[in-house]
């Protein structure tokens, strides 16, 4: 039976930590968890009880919990979505004396912890899973549809020609996108240490100075994520990069003009204040480096950073047109090339708002990582 001798809770909505008296709130944005308290059952059933406060809950706010078994040091349990009951994943209500159940007994059976902490997380996404350290990954649910993809007759005098011809592309399945760019803190929670320097270093900026290859290969950060995944128990192990329609549709959330929201007042080929500073980091406002995801404004699906910050690695080889390309969400594989597809347009300072548009394509060796490139990733169920 799963003992747990010493069981305090560290309650927090990402931000908020409560571990004792004076507990200070970082931010208050999102919803927020407090009085978080936590008991082994004294039955022998094994079973702990989280109880804790949410305010500022909506319709997309998901709650989980994490353990750590050294004092707070660590947390590195992550309880199993079957082992779990009560107010855990989906909760659309706020209130007070909230419930977690986790079976530990049959969960981890024979453990034994003399300094468990539990810390629940909050967040207002569609779906979360937790990383190693319990760091959170955000997605967001993409829906099935149909869209034209690459340059339009909004794109005339920044188009190039390799984003023609322009042709319908139907997602006949929903998946989910990351909410953001891969970060540092999530890169180093899987593979220990962080590639990224000198264009910004921090917890939620964009990880960059990461290959293809690196994120792609054997024991790469997507095998490990996968097998982390599977190994927690938290649903599919199916993260993959988003193939280059996938990406662009999620991109455009519905929309047909130069960028997300619009076909902005940006002057072609030049790097002008203009409203794509609203939702970009690019060329007029990057300041020579990146940026902490989340700091512009969201697309209609509630993806940030689309456009600007890092450029991203998608599945696909490049090809130099549209001609013969997958029109049903399907990476292009075949006939394999020397590049790989990079989306979204970056900060970079010598480059032009055009970089940043939906139909805008990029691509290098897979080997190939910079200052500049960075990726996010799809899951499909």
């Amino acid at each position: 039976m799963t003992s747990f001798t010493r069981l305090a809770v560290v309650a927090g909505a990402a931000v908020i930590c409560l571990g004792g008296p004076g507990a200070v709130a970082i931010s208050p944005a999102g919803p927020v968890v407090s009085n978080g308290r936590a008991m082994q059952r004294p039955d022998g059933s094994g079973k702990v009880d989280v109880f804790y406060d949410l305010s500022g809950a909506t319709n997309m706010t998901r709650v989980a919990v994490v353990f750590s078994s050294n004092g707070g040091v660590d947390y590195t349990i992550i309880p199993k979505t079957q082992w779990l009951s009560g107010d855990a994943g989906p909760v659309t209500a706020g209130g007070l004396n909230k419930q977690i159940v986790w079976d530990a007994g049959k969960d981890l059976p024979g453990v034994r912890y003399e300094q468990a902490r539990a810390k629940v997380i909050a967040l207002d996404s569609s779906e979360f899973v937790l990383l190693p350290g319990g760091v959170p990954l955000e997605m967001v649910a993409v829906p099935p549809g149909s869209f034209q993809m690459g340059a339009n007759d909004n794109d005339i005098g920044w188009s190039n020609w390799d984003e023609f011809p322009a042709h319908m592309v139907t997602i006949g399945y929903g998946f989910q996108l990351g909410k953001f760019e891969v970060t540092q803190r999530q890169w180093v929670a899987l593979m220990g240490s962080n590639p990224a320097s000198g264009y910004g270093v921090g917890d939620n900026y964009p990880v960059y100075y990461v290959s293809w290859n690196d994120i792609r290969n054997t024991n790469g950060f997507l095998d490990k994520l996968n097998a982390h995944i599977a190994s927690t128990g938290q649903g599919p192990a199916t993260f993959r990069f988003p193939s280059e329609s996938e990406w662009e549709y999620a991109c455009r959330a519905g929309s047909q003009t130069r960028f997300c929201f619009g076909n902005s007042d940006c002057v072609a080929d030049s790097c002008n204040a203009c409203n794509l500073g609203d939702y970009a980091w690019f060329c007029w406002n990057g300041g020579g480096q990146t940026h902490v995801v989340g700091g512009k404004l969201p697309n209609a699906l509630g993806l940030f950073d689309m456009h600007g910050n890092v450029l991203e690695w998608c599945e696909d080889w490049w090809h130099g047109s549209y001609t013969d390309a997958p029109a049903d969400g399907s990476a292009w594989i075949s006939p394999p090339d020397s590049y790989r597809v990079l989306r979204g347009g970056l900060w970079y300072n010598v480059d032009d708002a055009g970089r940043c548009r939906s139909a805008c394509r990029d691509g290098h060796d897979p080997d190939y990582s910079s200052g500049s490139i960075g990726f996010r990733l799809v899951r499909t169920q």
